[in-house]
């Protein structure tokens, strides 16, 4: 892969980050207020637990590796959505 289609890839994958991220802001604020934290660390928890399924055909990801990074990216993500909605991140769980 060329340095150029590598920036278009990273590209592409941030703007459909954020678009995710708008989305779910969007429905989250559309629910009641008190149960919007505990849909936050739903969504946190569902996105931060790798599919058994989901190693790479290659071998070169492994579910050890998912379930390593998995949780930082979502955690991620998630504080995101809590910076759209006004809330305070939370960051990894403990």
């Amino acid at each position: 892969m060329s340095s150029d289609q590598v920036a278009r890839l990273a590209a592409t994958i941030e703007t459909l980050t954020k678009a995710v991220q708008f989305l779910l802001a969007e429905r989250i604020s559309d629910q009641p207020e008190d149960i919007r934290e505990d849909l936050l660390a739903l969504l946190q928890r569902s996105f931060a637990t790798p599919d058994p399924r989901s190693a790479s055909a290659t071998g070169r990801v492994s579910p050890t590796d998912l379930a390593l990074w998995m949780p930082i990216v979502s955690a991620e993500m998630m504080d995101d959505v809590r910076a759209q909605l006004g809330l305070k991140p939370q960051g990894l769980p403990p």
